[in-house]
């Protein structure tokens, strides 16, 4: 204590206001603790509703390209048929001339 620069008395940190300190401290880490444990629970519920909504526009988005699809192969074969068909008239005209 004589080391210390020269103080009243009252203005001395004593073990039981640390130890008030230190509860007071505990108190204010466990109700941030208890914050951030119901912040990240709706973290994870709002990022499994986001994976949910995610997968269902997936499963529309592969929906929707199946049947893009299968809409050309059928436009596709079509117009094979047609250029078959206008192939076949074409040298028929030519071996009927």
């Amino acid at each position: 204590m004589e080391l210390l620069p020269n103080q009243p008395a009252d203005q001395l940190v004593t073990r039981t206001d640390m130890h008030a300190f230190g509860a007071e401290l505990r108190g204010e880490m466990a109700e941030l603790r208890s914050e951030l444990r119901g912040e990240m629970a709706e973290l994870r519920g709002e990022m499994a509703e986001l994976r949910s909504e995610l997968r269902g526009e997936m499963t529309e988005l592969r929906a929707d390209m199946i049947a893009r699809f299968a809409t050309a192969k059928v436009e596709t074969q079509r117009l094979i048929v047609a250029g078959m068909a206008a192939n076949a008239i074409a040298v028929v005209t030519a071996l009927a001339t």
